[in-house]
């Protein structure tokens, strides 16, 4: 247990081996303050079985050579105004851990698993996801996507709240990307943030959401459902790519049931419920291509 009223850091070439539990604790002057600091240089070897973290005011960032394990040992609750955290290997929570993050929590492994065990409880101000392989995302509270993310298998992202991406994030799923929560809007931006800023991009080689409030979600290039999505309102758009002809279609045996009304629009051509064992319904249907349109 290291617990210092300034910031914690290491030096180039540390080695830091922990066979139990480390935990950090730091008194930061301000949110912009990286208070705690570990395993940031490349020369750095950094093992832990597992970590806990309290930053006052400040940053907590953590870089280790193998997988990463966040725990609540003792009850405690991890907190931090920001984390950036990276692991070689993998990345995941105890159960019965509570991670509090005001700001943007970003997080980099081979699979990132967390808010999935039983009793956690994991709330950040925005978040920015790298996976080599798959991601599981639950969080007691809304999720915003923000930054560049990139997820190299699968993402299921499960909300108790709202489910949003920023103006200018970036969020590309190799497989299949699957969104739950009170409400989902991944849309693309049509005006840029700033000077010298795109609009916000999302894309997935498949997709599946479930709310039982309203849905907008447009992709960059082919838009394919898959397995059971359902919406109150549902707004589902393609846009212009360059590696594809911005289609709307689903899988065989897809299931898309809208309450009330339906809106679709794509710069390709729109093909919805014509495979076997689909089911599609709505109340109130809109459409918009300059394509074929079969629903």
């Amino acid at each position: 247990w290291l617990s210092a009223m300034g910031t914690i850091m290491d030096a180039d070439d540390a080695y830091l081996g922990v066979n139990g539990h480390a935990r950090f604790v730091s008194s930061a002057a301000g949110s912009g303050v990286a208070g705690v600091v570990v395993g940031d240089s490349d020369d750095d070897f950094i093992v832990v079985e597992s970590v806990s973290f309290e930053v006052l005011g400040g940053g907590f960032a953590l870089r280790e050579n193998d997988s990463v394990l966040i725990s609540s040992m003792d009850g405690f609750v991890n907190r931090a105004a920001h984390v950036d955290i990276v692991a070689m290997g993998n990345l995941a929570n105890d159960a019965g851990t509570s991670i509090q993050v005001s700001g943007n929590a970003l997080f980099e492994g081979t699979v990132i698993e967390l808010g999935d065990e039983l009793d956690d409880n994991l709330q950040f101000g925005s978040t920015t996801i790298t996976a080599g392989s798959h991601v599981t995302l639950y969080q007691d509270s809304s999720i915003f996507f923000t930054g560049r993310s990139f997820v190299g298998g699968d993402l299921d992202a499960f909300a108790t709240g709202t489910i949003a991406d920023s103006m200018t994030s970036r969020l590309n799923v190799v497989q299949h990307a699957r969104f739950e929560g009170a409400a989902i809007t991944i849309v693309d931006s049509e005006a840029p943030a700033g000077p010298g800023e795109d609009g916000d991009i999302f894309r997935a080689n498949t997709l599946q959401f479930y709310s039982e409030g309203n849905v907008a979600i447009t992709e960059d290039g082919d838009m394919v459902l898959d397995t059971e999505n359902h919406a109150n309102v549902l707004r589902l758009e393609t846009v212009d790519s360059m590696a594809a002809d911005g289609s709307l279609s689903n899988l065989a045996g897809t299931v898309l049931d809208v309450v009330s009304n339906l809106f679709v629009k794509a710069v390709g051509n729109i093909t919805l419920g014509s495979d076997p064992g689909d089911t599609i319904r709505f109340d109130n249907l809109n459409f918009n291509s300059p394509g074929v349109v079969d629903i």
